[in-house]
């Protein structure tokens, strides 16, 4: 059998909810370590972790940003002989008996995810399909089981992406190297999106999600510089009109719009200059 541990990327969680997601986790996986961003609640986190017998704690000095974060947790996966690596975020819910689930398909060859269907707190949408299972484009990074050796040999998590894209980004390069995402879609995963909802406009039911301006700048900068890299593996027109979509949808719902459209603008310019990384002044 396979050897599988998990590993949660923390910054400044709300400890109740990581302590669920923790005692999700440590009942499947053998081992989990926890990465902090230089949390402001670290002495909670530290803690808690000292509550659970296989859990360990590495603390960054500094925000490394999430990619950076889970090629670290591989690093140390690896470095103590695991095979697949559960990621998660510090609020992600995992359904008790995930890990027994995706253990069914860890020999199907060229496997490099395995995610779960993901169910939107929110939004109360989910992923649909009548399929058990399905080779999907890409996942979210969190519930999803990534396999050891394809991190190592697609050159880990996009670090200059800092947050935002770094998923597609990862998947998509699984994908280039002939490896793929499978999702089974009779696991559910709860996901929870913050500021979101659903509104009606001209009869249109549309699910929104609120970010800050400084996440808006990483998500126009990271999905338009993944456009450009991967323009001939990707349907350009859909990108660019997905692109579009979201961001627009972000800037009606938000809160602050001056901002919102200059953190935009800012992100798109940056993109277009290969600025990468933690936004700089």
């Amino acid at each position: 059998m396979s050897k599988i541990c998990a590993g949660i990327v923390s910054f400044c969680p709300e400890i109740s909810r990581l302590k669920q997601s923790l005692q999700s986790v440590t009942a499947q996986a053998e081992k989990v370590f926890v990465v902090d961003n230089h949390s402001e609640n670290l002495s909670e986190i530290k803690k808690l972790v000292l509550s659970f017998p296989n859990v360990a704690l590495l603390e960054n000095e500094q925000n490394n940003g999430i990619a950076k974060a889970l090629n670290q947790m591989c690093e140390l996966a690896e470095k103590e002989g695991y095979e697949w690596i559960l990621t998660l975020d510090q609020d992600s819910l995992i359904p008790k008996d995930l890990l027994k689930i995706f253990q069914n398909y860890l020999s199907e060859e060229k496997i490099g995810i395995i995610c779960p269907a993901v169910y939107y707190e929110g939004w109360g949408k989910k992923a649909e399909s009548r399929l058990p299972t399905e080779y999907v484009s890409a996942c979210m990074t969190s519930a999803s089981l990534t396999k050891i050796q394809a991190w190592k040999e697609v050159g880990g998590f996009r670090e200059e992406y800092f947050i935002d894209y770094v998923d597609n980004e990862f998947c998509m390069k699984l994908r280039l190297h002939q490896y793929k995402v499978l999702r089974i879609n009779g696991c559910q995963m709860h996901h929870q999106l913050g500021d979101s909802g659903i509104k009606k406009i001209f009869g249109l039911k549309l699910h929104y999600s609120r970010h800050s301006p400084l996440r808006l700048y990483y998500m126009a900068r990271n999905n338009y510089a993944f456009i450009r890299e991967y323009a001939k593996s990707l349907p350009l027109l859909k990108e660019y009109l997905k692109l579009v979509y979201v961001l627009l949808l972000e800037f009606l719902f938000s809160k602050q719009k001056r901002k919102a459209i200059r953190f935009i603008r800012y992100g798109l310019r940056d993109a277009g200059k290969g600025i990468s990384g933690a936004y700089r002044e």
